[in-house]
């Protein structure tokens, strides 16, 4: 009798498509004054700490990540990603580290609860001298007031939006996936007075 083998296929990672058709057609721009980039992280969770095991929360989030937990509106990074702080005990983190997500929810346990969104946002990096002037066109905010390493979660023209200022000069700015290619117009629209310039990463 002929030896049973095993032909179950290992699953395929699923690779996460662009939503945002004009930036995956853009080429690299190497003289733009200002530009606009798809950043893509693999990985997008969000959690939520209870208050009653935040302490363990914490400390199960830094075994993971190595990364301390952020000031309310504020965001740290390093090479496991970038984790951001939306209110008390609740976060987000955006990472191209394999497996993490996995990590995260065995370390955090019954601490907090763990949503993965990866296919959820579009993210778009805008970087250039004139930066804070596009974005307070359809923001009501005081950009002198959000330093790099701030974040934010607010109204841009009709959109609900993260934002993170990564340099004076440069931000990501994350909405839900469904309204990208809708963002991105009016992104290109208003950056029209600046010569706005779509880039391939």
């Amino acid at each position: 009798m002929a030896e049973e083998t095993n032909t179950a296929k290992k699953p395929v990672p699923i690779e996460r498509q662009s939503a945002l058709h004009a930036l995956a057609r853009a080429k690299p721009a190497t003289s733009a004054t200002l530009t606009l980039t798809e950043f893509r992280p693999a990985v997008i969770v969000q959690m939520q700490a209870w208050l009653s095991s935040a302490i363990d929360f914490a400390n199960a989030l830094s075994d993971v990540t190595e990364l301390p937990m952020p000031d309310n509106g504020m965001f740290v990074d390093n090479a496991h990603g970038m984790l951001v702080s939306l209110g008390v005990g609740r976060l987000m983190l955006l990472s191209d580290t394999d497996g993490i997500a996995d990590q995260l929810k065995k370390a955090i346990g019954r601490s907090g609860t763990l949503t993965d969104l990866s296919h959820g946002f579009s993210i778009v990096r805008l970087a250039g001298a004139q930066a804070a002037n596009l974005l307070a066109h359809g923001i009501a905010l005081d950009f002198d007031a959000l330093p790099p390493g701030g974040a934010a979660q607010t109204k841009m023209a009709a959109f609900d939006v993260l934002v993170l200022r990564q340099a004076d000069d440069c931000f990501d700015i994350a909405i839900a996936r469904s309204y990208g290619e809708a963002m991105v117009d009016w992104l290109v629209d208003a950056g029209k007075a600046w010569d706005l310039t779509l880039s391939a990463k």
